[in-house]
């Protein structure tokens, strides 16, 4: 299944909100059950680079539901690091769901689990 993911921090500006996008493509690349990849935005007129949109790129997750534990796990250490962070999650229909940093405190991370589940199989 494919979503998209959009995370925002009013904490950072665009160059180190992109360089925390490129990092969780590589991380959550890197664990069991997920592949990440770069969303590519249009390119601007007259700017350098690759066309990536900020915050912004596609989680694979291969497999059932303990593709959305190694997901969790993964966002979590971001949370951790960032408790400003907002991280959305988008289905192909649009529909959408949000996690915060209350969301991954170990007394919630089993109940938002259950939810994403949920809300991955519509």
């Amino acid at each position: 299944m494919k979503i998209a993911v959009s995370i925002q921090d009013p904490d950072l500006n665009n160059s180190k909100l992109t360089g925390l996008t490129r990092e969780m493509v590589a991380d959550l690349g890197r664990r069991p059950g997920l592949e990440a990849e770069s969303f590519e935005d249009s390119p601007q007129t007259g700017s350098k680079g690759d066309p990536v949109a900020v915050g912004k790129f596609i989680l694979q997750l291969l497999g059932s539901g303990g593709a959305v534990t190694v997901l969790l796990n993964g966002f979590k250490a971001y949370f951790l690091r960032r408790q400003t962070l907002k991280v959305d999650i988008k289905r192909a229909d649009g529909a959408k769901f949000s996690l915060h940093a209350e969301n991954m405190s170990d007394h919630n991370l089993a109940v938002t689990a259950t939810q994403l589940t949920r809300f991955l199989k519509g």
